[in-house]
């Protein structure tokens, strides 16, 4: 815990400049002119799982785009005993989250999640989609494979919910693959529930 407020920069070679903001009990996370973590990521994530209305049935997790951390921090909170496996694509944002340590250990793959997805094993109950290229979110290529891969990966009562903000052409993409559930507006991100 930081009493008085700490900031600092650093630069990534996949997010450019990312600045870092932390006092008290949190972490702001900025970088190509968005919140990546910090209180509005955290409120996003935190109404989006209280969709999930049996939370003990949740058994593995997959969280795609880790950055600080508030979305595992929210599924350990909320998935007492799940298994999370997370997935990052910036080794420089896997350092920051180990060094603000904002959740329990996970295991933690670094790599593009195109490379990293089809070498997965098994299910996962819930998926978190909240890993962005520039300001696309994941998913939004023309290239089946992401889509088959998620579907694969998805559990049959599985639900995968997807961040996305400015760009929504990944929740069409995903649309070609999972079925569409819910969909909500929190402030200029869109979040949508899928299902099989």
């Amino acid at each position: 815990m930081k009493i008085f407020p700490t900031s600092w920069s650093f630069e990534s070679e996949k997010n450019g400049r990312i600045d870092v903001v932390e006092w008290l009990w949190s972490a702001q996370v900025y970088g190509g002119g968005f919140e990546q973590s910090g209180s509005y990521v955290t409120a996003l994530w935190k109404q989006a799982l209280k969709k999930i209305h049996h939370p003990n049935l949740v058994k593995r997790v997959l969280v795609l785009g880790v950055c600080a951390g508030d979305n595992i921090r929210l599924a350990q909170r909320r998935f007492k005993n799940a298994e999370i496996i997370a997935v990052e694509w910036d080794k420089k944002m896997i350092d920051l989250a180990a060094e603000l340590k904002r959740f329990k250990p996970v295991t933690m793959l670094y790599g593009d999640l195109r490379a990293v997805l089809p070498t997965l094993e098994g299910q996962f109950d819930l998926i978190l989609g909240d890993a962005f290229y520039n300001d696309a979110s994941e998913g939004t290529e023309d290239d089946p494979t992401f889509g088959k891969t998620l579907t694969r990966l998805l559990a049959p009562d599985g639900v995968y919910i997807l961040n996305a903000v400015h760009r929504f052409e990944s929740i069409d993409y995903v649309s070609k693959y999972l079925t569409l559930k819910k969909q909500w507006l929190f402030r200029v991100n869109k979040v949508t529930l899928f299902t099989h």
